[in-house]
């Protein structure tokens, strides 16, 4: 038994037609010069990011998006599965330099109704940031 017949020259057009109709409507050229730069640094800060969190898992549900005090930031969320602490990821979407103190309020705010559901503890001795300081990773327990 065969799925199509091929005999038929209607049914191999139609089947030939079926194929090659979608694969040429996604076909398109772009006309624009991509912008080097931006590519560059989106590698970067996408390195940065790796460095950072090579041996976590990412909660995916925990992404946010969120603005504050007129800048956007991104938090994501990382854990080693069934252990403590919580690893937050704290970045600015213009990749603006966070500091320190920014990047751990943030992070207690974001994660306090996310995963915690004891006190939350800092774990300083987590923290790692990327050289610019643009990407934070905060250990916070709880």
């Amino acid at each position: 038994m065969t799925l199509f017949n091929t005999a038929s020259p209607k049914a191999l057009a139609a089947l030939l037609f079926a194929f090659v109709v979608p694969l040429t409507a996604c076909q398109t050229t772009s006309t624009s010069q991509p912008n080097m730069q931006s590519t560059q640094q989106k590698s970067k800060i996408a390195a940065d990011i790796e460095k950072l969190t090579y041996d976590l898992s990412l909660v995916e549900e925990n992404h946010l998006e969120t603005k504050l005090a007129g800048d956007t930031y991104i938090l994501d969320t990382f854990i080693v599965p069934f252990e403590q602490p919580y690893y937050v990821l704290v970045r600015r979407t213009d990749e603006k330099r966070i500091s320190k103190n920014a990047a751990e309020l943030i992070a207690e705010t974001y994660i306090q109704p996310r995963g915690c559901t004891e006190p939350l503890k800092r774990r300083e001795d987590l923290d790692k940031q990327n050289a610019k300081g643009s990407v934070h990773l905060v250990g916070i327990e709880c």
